[in-house]
């Protein structure tokens, strides 16, 4: 059966405020395959969740555009298909036989070519660098990648923006390569720039026999009227809200302008919360949500928001 109607066009959709980009991690069905209204074509991988994309209509996958492992940024073409059911796969296009060059034209194709550089969208780069590459003004298609598999990193986006400089050490030789993506890529960029950020470490040791048992007083209370359980995480997170209320300077953010250090005040109390997801794999990777503006919530209203942010990461709802 013919298709019964124009071309389809897959892309990347919009999967949350924050998310830019994806790695497509592989292709359900193949070029040719039949397909049916909501069947899943292929999964991508965000620095926040996995996601299957599936197919907008009924018909026949014609193209690919985006392979397994390629980075794609929202609304950029992932692959095409004919609409209708059962529609004919696509058919081989011969190429015509090539004609006899002009004089001019045929001295114009002895000259050596010059390769394109890459569209910016096809280079494959953290979104760090991506972000970096952006503040800097630097062309990503001129950039060596000196991660996994050629991925370039913040450290080489700003060693162009240098001029040039020292790149991270190559991996010893024989050593296998396993290409970071997704939420385990975003982390490891985030842990790598926190070493740029000037940093205090002080520690003190507490007794918490009155933490113990005030959590196990609230407890009881919240169980007999129903209100679900109170962890120590609970407890010590909205400590630290309280004190970040009490301390406003533990808000401050650091920031370079210009190559210049910046404190960068802040009102409000931003907590991150580390969950440890299982991914379809059966790989573990820490996803790090975050509760905005938490002391606004009261603590009936953060110890909720908590437990929900929990609840969508492990299941792979977080946008």
């Amino acid at each position: 059966m013919s298709p019964t109607g124009p071309t389809i066009q897959i892309v990347l959709p919009v999967l949350g405020e924050s998310v830019t980009e994806g790695t497509v991690i592989e292709w359900r069905k193949s070029v040719g395959d039949s397909v049916d209204e909501g069947e899943t074509l292929l999964e991508v991988t965000t620095d926040k969740v996995d996601v299957e994309i599936p197919a907008p209509a009924a018909g026949v996958l014609t193209a690919i555009a985006a392979d397994a492992g390629t980075v794609v940024e929202v609304g950029q073409l992932l692959g095409e298909m004919a609409n209708g059911v059962g529609a004919s796969a696509p058919a081989e296009v011969t190429p015509a036989a090539p004609t006899a060059p002009a004089p001019a034209a045929a001295a114009a194709a002895a000259a050596p070519a010059v390769a394109a550089p890459p569209p910016l969208r096809d280079v494959a780069a953290s979104p760090i660098a991506r972000r970096v590459a952006f503040e800097k003004g630097v062309d990503l298609g001129g950039v060596a990648g000196t991660g996994p598999g050629g991925l370039i990193r913040r450290g080489d986006v700003e060693n162009a923006g240098k001029g040039g400089g020292p790149a991270d050490p190559a991996p010893p030789a024989g050593e296998e390569l396993v290409r970071l993506t997704g939420p385990a890529a975003a982390l490891a960029d985030y842990m790598d720039e926190s070493r740029s950020i000037p940093t205090a470490t002080t520690f003190r040791t507490i007794s918490v026999q009155m933490l113990d048992a005030e959590r196990k007083r609230l407890h009881e209370a919240l169980s007999v009227a129903g209100g679900g359980k109170l962890s120590f995480t609970h407890i010590i997170a909205w400590a630290i809200i309280r004190a970040v209320g009490l301390t406003p300077g533990m808000a401050t953010a650091f920031a370079r302008v210009e190559g210049k250090p910046h404190k960068v005040p802040r009102d409000t109390v931003n907590l991150g919360i580390a969950v440890d997801v299982e991914r379809k794999d059966g790989s573990r990777s820490l996803l790090v949500p975050v509760i905005r503006d938490c002391a606004a919530l009261g603590f009936q209203g953060f110890r909720a928001a908590f437990d929900d942010l929990i609840q969508r990461s492990r299941v792979g709802k977080i946008t």
